[in-house]
């Protein structure tokens, strides 16, 4: 599975950005928050949490072929 927001970023910086206006609901940053996938979390935070859904996407995935 690919990595999210892999075509986001433009010499460092994301390009998905669309600022809601919120700092981000990730506890102790103050980064502003929005991206293309959801107003609550910057950038950075945003893709953490994309991850963490698609490996478990993938492991429940995997677990259903198995069986």
């Amino acid at each position: 599975m690919s990595e999210a927001h892999q075509k986001c970023v433009d010499n460092g910086s994301h390009i998905c950005q669309q600022s809601s206006g919120r700092s981000c609901f990730e506890s102790g940053c103050d980064q502003p928050a929005g991206t293309d996938w959801g107003p609550y979390w910057c950038p950075e935070h945003d893709k953490d949490r994309i991850d963490r859904i698609s490996a478990s996407l993938e492991a429940i995935s995997s677990s259903l072929e198995a069986s």
